[in-house]
Parts: C-alpha cells; structure tokens; sequence
C-alpha cells in the first residue's frame, strides 16, 4: 500500500488538500478535502449546517472509535 498526499494550497482562511491510496499499481481510494477556518471576524454570519464536517450525526460516528 502506498500513500500519496498534497497540500493543493494554503491560507490563513482555508486550505485543501489531495490524496490517494494504491495497492500495488491500482487506485483503491482517493479524496480531495477543503477545510475553511471561521473565527470570531465573522460573528453575525449565518453559515448552513450542511456546510459543515463535524455535525452531530459525524460526531456519533466517531463515538466508538475512541
């Protein structure tokens, strides 16, 4: 299994990134992630549910893995 990841770009309000999983030559997985940092600059806007990772249905996902 090999692991290949990238920084596609980066800065101080969001970043993404890439990567990809193969086993031998063949692709098994692959992702491209955003993430977005909201901060205390933007209190007062309203920012969909949906828009957002760490949700409450997320977050009982995780529960047993810890």
């Amino acid at each position: 299994i090999t692991l290949h990841t990238a920084i596609e770009s980066i800065a101080p309000e969001a970043a993404s990134t890439s990567g990809r999983i193969l086993r031998g030559e063949e692709l098994i997985a692959e992702i491209s992630l955003m993430f977005s940092h909201i901060d205390k600059n933007l209190a007062g806007k309203q920012f969909p549910e949906e828009n957002f990772v760490f949700t409450d249905m997320f977050k009982s996902l995780l529960t047993g893995l810890t």
